[in-house]
Order: C-alpha cells, then structure tokens, then sequence
C-alpha cells in the first residue's frame, strides 16, 4: 500500500477508531487491541527493564539464549553497515539480546528498541514482536503501521519461536531496520531465523531425555521396593511411565502434538515442581535433575499401591445440587473429583449460560477446602472501572470517594477458600495482567498500596465463552488463559444430557410447589417427550423457569404436552432440530426473555443469568448479523 494511504488511514483510525481505507486484516485487529488497550498514539518509547531485572530474566532465559546464540552472533558480522539489527525477545515481548549494525542500535535505544525494551502492544502498541506474539504468526510492520507516531520510523519482522517441550510461545527473533527496509524476504528470513532456534532447543531436549532416561534408571536401580517410576521433561512432558503411572496421572495428562506432558507442571517454574508433584501424589518420592544448574526435569518413584478390600462410591456420584445420570453428567463430575486433587491450582470451567457452572464451583470448592469461604464475583456485573478494587481491594485514600480506611478485596476475603471468578472474558485487559501476576507470585497489592500480602485463595475462573477465541482476536490475555485452564472442566449442556430433561423437571416442579405450598400436579408423559426434544438454548436455568412458570400459570390439572408448548412460545417444542446454530439458539433465548420482561434489558439478563453488559453486547452482535432484537 502506497506510503501516503497508509498515513491517512492511520490518522482515520486514530482520529475516528476506523478507515475505509485498505489496510491489512491483521494491522487494523492489532490498533484495534491498542485502542482498547489505551496505548497513548504519541508515546515516546517503550519501558525499559534495569540492569539488575534484565540479569535475572536472562539467567532465567538461559536455554532461549543459548538455542539463539549462533544466529545473533552471525548478526554482528552480517549486519553490520546495514542499518539493521537482529532482536531476540521473549514471550513478555521484553528483549534479550540485539545484534546488527551498531548506528541502527544507537538509534533503537532512543525508544527502547534494545536490549531491556518491552514491546508487547499493551506497551507501545502494534509492533512487530508485540503482534507476532499476540498472533502467535510471523509478522511484518512497517513505517504507519505502527500505532504509535514515535516508532513510525522503523520497518520490522518478527517470527515466532515456539517452544518444542510445551507446544507454547517462547519468544521471537525480529529484523528492524528503516521503513523501506521490511520485505517479504526479511521476513521469511526471520521465520528461517525462528526455526533454526526450534531446532537447537529440540537438539537440547533429546540431549536431555538422554540424562533423565540415566537418572530414570538410576531411580529404578536403587529401588528395593518395588513399585512404578516415572520421567518427566521440560515442561511437564511425559518420557515414561507403566500402565500404572499412567492411569494415576491420566486426570492431568494433556497432549501437544505427538506428547504427553503433565498440564500442571507447565507453567510451573521446576524449582517448585517437587511441591506440585508431591500436592499430586502424596507418595512419591520426587528427585529433580539439573544440568549446569538448571533443572531439566525430575523423576518421580511410587511405591506399590495395596487395593482396598472395598472401594466407596464415589463422593460425588449422588450430590443433590447436580441431578443427573446421563454419561455426560457422570464424566463431569469424575473430572470435578479428579480435579478437586490438586487443591491449590487453578481451574477453568467452561459451559454455555445456565448449564450449572457456579454449582461445579462450589462443588470443586467442598472437595478441596470445605473449611475456607467460597467467594463469587461476577466479572461481567461490575462497572469497568471497579473491577480492580472489588477483586483486589484498595489502600486508603487511593481514589476519590474511596473508604478513608481503605477496603480488603475478595481476592483477601477468599483467603484459605475459593474465589470463584464467573465471566472471566469479561475481565478488562489491565486487570488481566494484574490477576496473572497474583497467580504467579501468590501476592495481591491492594491499588495504590506497595505493601504485599499473601493470597492463598484457590481461583476457579468460569466462562460461557470462546476464550481461545478470544486470545486470537486479542480480547483476553494468552498468557492468562494458558495459566486458568490448566485444569479445565466442561459442563455439558442440558441438551448433551439424555434422560436429564425428565428427572430436571420433575425436581424444579417438586421444588416450586414446595415454595408455594401447593401440590405439584402430575407431568404427563408427553409434556416430558415436548421438554426432551426442546434444545434448552438456555440450558438448566431455561428448563427450571418454564417449570415454575408451568405450575403458576396451570389450573392444578396434570401438565400435558400443550401446556410445554404453550409455554415454551410456539406450538412445536421441537421447532429447535439439534442441527441448529447455537447463535439462532441463543437469540430466540434472548427474544422469549424479552417478551417475558416486556423488553426490561435488566429483568431480561436476570431471567436469562448473564450480566446485563453480556447482554447488551449479544444484542449487539444480533444486530450487526442484520436481525432485530425482536427476532
């Protein structure tokens, strides 16, 4: 695109939030997420970490930098008299190491594009690494591209490099040089750069299941108790285990690719891997392997597990709250159980609005710390700007109108117990970053405060959304949703649950009457085939609303299978065949709702369980689809 368009549509977008002009898909995504993320358009430069940080991220980074070593000392010599430099970052966008021309360098670290710079588009906005690593795919950015006007003035590629161990994102290798300078050869040049990064650490991986299968051997060795040994890589991933170790290790095992590896240990730093494993199986004997004191992975012996004379039903086979016998049901809660192990990790439960998510939580939260609170907050029910101060509280005199004495958040409340975040999506950017660094530090500042305090809270985070989704599109946090759904648990749908729908309705029903004292009357068996063959859009809370409306506005008499038509807004309670876009669903939820609160927006998210914002925002898309509220 010429030079000249490029300018005017990027001052359309700055000035108006869009351009009619034709830019890249991905470019106007990422000012997009600038925009959202409130990047000042005429930011200067970029943070720059101290010596001191930069020390501490690089020892940390050590198998990074050595896997780069031999590129970016090629770069000095290759680069040099280019006006181009060569920049290694890693997943946090800060970089590592530059390399290239040393004028290009000088002239780089005038807006923190050198060594300590942190560019991801949180920070300075669209940029090669930044949106490489937002994307996860090779990028080129030049001249008015750039969100902000201070980096216009450069043309840079950047490749992903993407972690053999774990599957994930490590960092990016990024050619930067004047505007003109960004081809399409520059960056197939960086994506050849990347791979041969991801070759060498692949090379350093088979080197090192070299040493653990020594110390594998070595652990069996020296066993004179027999039972199971296990090797573990990088990562998490599996080397080996026995039938046995397996079947133990099966509630966490994940795949990436052609691996195994143990989800719980990947975003584990592996100095705490022996606590982890241990949380895990309390039996093990767990010894870590180094390599030039860095630990590589750990070999975890079990001793020979005795059966019991009897085995007890399982704790959450019949829990009242969770009614349900269908295979779908049974699966969830014996992930719920398997889960509810690993007592301090976090969790993330997915499922559509009123599939009973909040239920699983507080299940969750009686298997692992009955003895501790169980703390919900709706991220979605909250206004913006008060997000940060309910979950983390605030310090005094923080903000105008705020406690003189200063407010603990629930994050502080939840302490030995639960905190249940539903609608993480819902999170703003800013507060993601914040939630990411509790969960990694175990640390919770209340705003406007420096004074840390310890948070023991376990955080089951819930959402009806697409978050992988919604990382793509950069609305959430990659680095957030990879450290919440370690553990993940799927909620089926009412629709997923055969033989529910019955034994569902007859409770709600049961239930109603209790509430209202009066008898419940008789559900006649073809009113119970209408509810089963309905898709319940709205899942559990749908099918618990129409059965309460069916008792009130009934006569005593049995409920037959006019009545669930009746009440369920058409004549044909089949009218939904199961082939049907969820979207349609969801919008004929919505319009039943509506009609049922007499257009009330507020009435209408309560009846339907979501936040009013939520609400408001499938209207929206509704809307943008080319159809009206009213259906």
């Amino acid at each position: 695109m010429e030079e000249r368009l490029l300018r005017r549509a990027w001052e359309d977008f700055v000035t108006r939030g869009m351009t009619a002009l034709p830019v890249a898909a991905a470019v106007v995504a990422s000012w997009t997420r600038s925009r959202q993320q409130r990047v000042d358009v005429a930011r200067h430069a970029t943070e720059r970490l101290g010596a001191g940080e930069l020390h501490r991220l690089r020892n940390a980074q050590r198998r990074l930098l050595a896997a780069a070593r031999e590129p970016m000392a090629q770069a000095d010599e290759m680069l040099a008299r280019t006006d181009s430099m060569l920049l290694l970052s890693d997943a946090d966008g800060v970089i590592l190491r530059a390399a290239g021309d040393p004028r290009s360098r000088e002239r780089g670290g005038e807006i923190g594009l050198g060594e300590g710079g942190r560019w991801r588009e949180a920070d300075i906005g669209t940029n090669a690494i930044g949106t490489a690593l937002a994307l996860a795919r090779p990028v080129c950015i030049r001249a008015y591209e750039h969100y902000c006007s201070r980096v216009q003035g450069w043309g840079c590629a950047a490749a992903p490099i993407t972690d053999p161990a774990s599957g994930r994102v490590m960092g990016t290798i990024d050619l930067s040089g004047p505007p003109g300078a960004c081809h399409p050869h520059d960056l197939s040049h960086a994506l050849t750069l990347s791979r041969l990064v991801e070759t060498r650490l692949a090379q350093q991986l088979a080197e090192e299941a070299v040493q653990l299968t020594a110390a594998l051997l070595g652990a069996r060795g020296s066993s004179a108790r027999g039972g199971t040994a296990i090797a573990l890589g990088r990562g998490g991933v599996l080397l080996h285990a026995d039938s046995e170790a397996r079947r133990r290790l099966s509630p966490w095992l994940v795949r990436h690719g052609t691996r195994e590896c143990l989800a719980l240990l990947a975003d584990d730093p592996p100095a705490r891997w022996r606590q982890c494993l241990r949380e895990l199986l309390p039996d093990a004997e767990v010894e870590l392997v180094d390599r030039d004191d860095d630990i590589i992975g750990a070999t975890v012996r079990l001793p020979p597990r005795s059966r019991p004379a009897h085995t007890a039903a399982p704790i959450v086979a019949n829990v009242p709250a969770l009614i349900g016998e269908s295979a779908a049901m049974h699966a969830a809660r014996r992930q719920c159980q398997r889960i509810a192990g690993a007592a301090g990790r976090t969790v993330l439960i997915e499922g559509e609005t009123g599939v009973g998510k909040e239920l699983f939580a507080r299940l969750l939260h009686q298997l692992s710390r009955p003895a501790g609170p169980f703390v919900p907050v709706n991220c979605g029910g909250l206004p913006r700007e008060l997000i940060g101060s309910e979950i983390f509280g605030y310090a005094r005199g923080a903000f105008t109108g705020a406690d003189p004495a200063g407010h603990p958040g629930k994050l502080e409340a939840a302490a030995g117990g639960t905190l249940c975040l539903d609608e993480i999506g819902e999170l703003p950017l800013e507060q993601q970053a914040y939630l990411l660094r509790v969960l990694e530090d175990g640390v919770v500042y209340r705003i406007g405060s420096h004074v840390p305090v310890r948070s023991d809270a376990r955080v089951i985070a819930m959402t009806h959304r697409d978050l992988a989704e919604d990382v793509r599109q950069g609305r959430f946090r990659h680095d957030l949703y990879y450290r919440i759904a370690v553990l993940r648990l799927p909620v089926p749908p009412l629709r997923a649950r055969e033989g529910d729908i019955a034994l569902l309705a007859r409770h709600f029903l049961l239930r109603a009457a209790e509430d209202g004292a009066r008898p419940p009357p008789p559900l006649s068996a073809a009113a119970v085939a209408r509810l089963a063959q309905y898709q319940w859009p709205g899942n559990v809370r749908e099918l618990r609303n129409v059965m309460e409306r069916l008792l009130w506005e009934g006569n005593g008499e049995q409920i037959g299978a006019d009545d669930v038509a009746a009440c369920l807004g058409n004549g044909d309670a089949s009218a939904h065949p199961a082939g049907t876009d969820l979207r349609s669903l969801q919008r004929e939820a919505i319009n039943a709702a509506l009609r049922d609160c007499q257009g009330n927006l507020s009435r209408a998210a309560r009846q339907l369980g979501i936040a009013r914002s939520t609400l408001y925002e499938r209207l929206r898309r509704h809307a943008a689809d080319g159809v009206s509220a009213a259906g």
